[in-house]
């Protein structure tokens, strides 16, 4: 079920530094010392989405990985998104 711009707005505030892009997307940039570190936690967060069946937009960029996530059967966001960012963020190494 889609959410509200309120509870988007409440669950954001419980994630670090996610933020809606243009397309209504929840986002957000890790940083890496590395190249290989950022295609180790790709493959980390390919796992989880997996095993979630709800699979993010990954973008691989020399040091630096972009996680986006919509639900697009929902067209919006929904809990599938926060729940998803939440298990994202429990991977990356801060």
């Amino acid at each position: 079920m889609k959410l509200s711009n309120e509870q988007i707005e409440e669950r954001l505030s419980t994630l670090i530094n996610w933020e809606i892009n243009e397309k209504g997307e929840i986002e957000k940039e890790f940083i890496f010392d590395s190249y290989l570190s950022g295609i180790d936690f790709s493959g980390k967060v390919g796992n989880e989405a997996e095993n979630k069946a709800h699979h993010p937009e990954i973008t691989i960029q020399f040091k630096k990985v972009i996680i986006r996530s919509k639900t697009h059967d929902s067209d919006g966001l929904t809990e599938k998104d926060f729940s998803l960012a939440h298990a994202v963020e429990r991977l990356y190494d801060y």
